[in-house]
């Protein structure tokens, strides 16, 4: 059992070495660790979550160009669940 949960924490990267982007580990108030990166790759990562916020929004309809996160978060949750839904009832009527 042992065995298992170590292989594993090494195929997540828990037991690796930390890449050359990060820093040590540092514990907040709550007790969740998190990584601290340079500047540079999190500016890159801010970069790509907006590209792909961006790409996310573009698909939904009826949502403002420049929405906000919150706005394409919620708007893609109600067109999946409105595509649930329509999904529901083809299947419905198919039987």
């Amino acid at each position: 059992m042992a065995e298992e949960a170590q292989a594993l924490g090494l195929a997540l990267g828990l037991g690796a070495e930390s890449s050359p982007g990060t820093t040590t580990v540092e514990v907040t108030r709550a007790g969740a660790s998190r990584r601290r990166r340079s500047p540079r790759l999190e500016r890159a990562r801010r970069q790509t979550m907006s590209v792909l916020f961006d790409e996310l929004g573009a698909l939904l309809p009826d949502l403002p160009h420049r929405a906000c996160r919150a706005d394409v978060v919620d708007g893609a949750i109600a067109y999946v669940r409105a595509l649930e839904d329509t999904a529901a009832e083809l299947e419905a009527h198919r039987a």
